[in-house]
């Protein structure tokens, strides 16, 4: 699959940004170089053998300040980008309680090093030609401490709702977007994801498979 190409606004932005930081690296190396240079030569006992080697110095170390200020800044852009995975499907499944028979849900993962906090913009679940009207949803989202797992649950199906689809493998669709981002900052990201469902129900038992049918993962 081809590249995405970035927008006309971004590929400005990130062309001002290096400029930026080019003028940044040159006042800096400027003014660090001519200041230890003058300094050095004010005292009349160093000889200019030992200004050349000082000057490489503070050269080489203007440098290496610089390289990790820029992988600092390398890591704050990429910030959370894919840092929420998604790892599967869960199937809730009880057939003593008519009211909340059938339930699923997903079960996504903070990747990154650091907290994360997500909420959800859109969560469907389609079953054959059902689906729950105007379903209420435990909570928006929450927080995940890094490197830990979350579920989130759409809400029950009904035993009426789904009753002719026992002892049958009907398909469906489950369908979500999710932003995310730090817990004390904006949201930066949206996942989203289209999931085919293969639902195998009988009257004791229920089990289902998922398959990927579109992801993306993109700045907001």
């Amino acid at each position: 699959m081809a590249e995405k190409r970035k927008p006309l606004y971004s590929r400005v932005w990130s062309g001002l940004g290096h400029i930026s930081r080019a003028l940044w690296v040159y006042h800096l190396f400027g003014a660090f170089s001519v200041s230890a240079v003058t300094v050095l030569a004010g005292f009349k006992s160093v000889q200019i053998a030992y200004l050349i080697p000082l000057t490489v110095g503070a050269f080489g170390g203007t440098l290496y300040v610089i390289n990790q200020v820029t992988l600092a800044v390398n890591r704050a852009r990429q910030g959370y980008a894919y840092g929420l995975a998604y790892e599967g499907i869960f199937l809730g499944f009880s057939p003593d309680t008519p009211e909340m028979m059938l339930q699923f849900g997903i079960l996504i993962r903070n990747a990154t090093d650091r907290p994360l906090r997500y909420e959800v913009e859109q969560f469907d679940v389609v079953i054959g030609d059902r689906t729950i009207a105007n379903p209420i949803f435990a909570s928006s989202g929450t927080l995940i401490p890094r490197n830990a797992q979350r579920r989130y649950s759409y809400p029950s199906f009904r035993r009426d709702q789904i009753e002719t689809f026992i002892d049958k493998n009907p398909q469906g669709v489950l369908t979500f977007a999710l932003r995310y981002g730090h817990p004390d900052g904006p949201l930066v990201r949206r996942l989203k994801m289209k999931i085919s469902l293969s639902l195998h129900l009988e009257s004791n038992k229920a089990a289902v498979g998922d398959s990927i049918l579109s992801e993306s993962d993109e700045a907001i």
